[in-house]
C-alpha cells in the first residue's frame, strides 16, 4: 500500500482549515475552542472527528495563522495576523485554499 495521501482526504483537509480559518475570523475575539469548531465543522459538512480538528489546527499553528494551547483538556485557538490575511484571501498559506469570491464559510 502507498504512503501518499488519498486525493480526496487531501482536499478535505485543506478545506477544513480553511473553514476553521474563516470560523475564527468571525468569531468574537477570533478564537475559539475545538468542541465549538467541530461543530461549526459538522454544519459545513467537514467535520472528520477530533483527531481531525486537532491534525488542522496542529497545522495552522505549525504555519503561523493560529496560536495554540491546552485549556484543561481541550485545545483552543487564538487567529494570528497571518491567519486572517489567509481568511480574507489576501495571502496563501500551505495547505489552505485561498479564498474564492464564492467561498460558503
Amino acid at each position: 500500500m502507498s504512503n501518499q495521501t488519498n486525493p480526496m482526504q487531501q482536499i478535505l483537509s485543506d478545506e477544513r482549515r480553511l473553514a476553521i480559518l474563516r470560523c475564527l475570523w468571525k468569531s468574537p475575539g477570533h478564537c475559539a475552542n475545538e468542541e465549538v469548531l467541530g461543530k461549526y465543522l459538522r454544519q459545513v459538512a467537514l467535520y472528520g472527528g477530533c483527531d481531525a480538528t486537532r491534525s488542522a489546527l496542529d497545522h495552522l499553528d505549525r504555519v503561523g495563522a493560529v496560536h495554540t494551547r491546552m485549556h484543561l483538556s481541550l485545545m483552543v485557538a487564538e487567529l494570528t495576523r497571518r491567519g486572517a490575511d489567509a481568511a480574507e484571501g489576501c495571502t496563501e498559506l500551505e495547505g489552505v485554499p485561498k479564498v474564492g469570491a464564492d467561498c460558503p464559510y
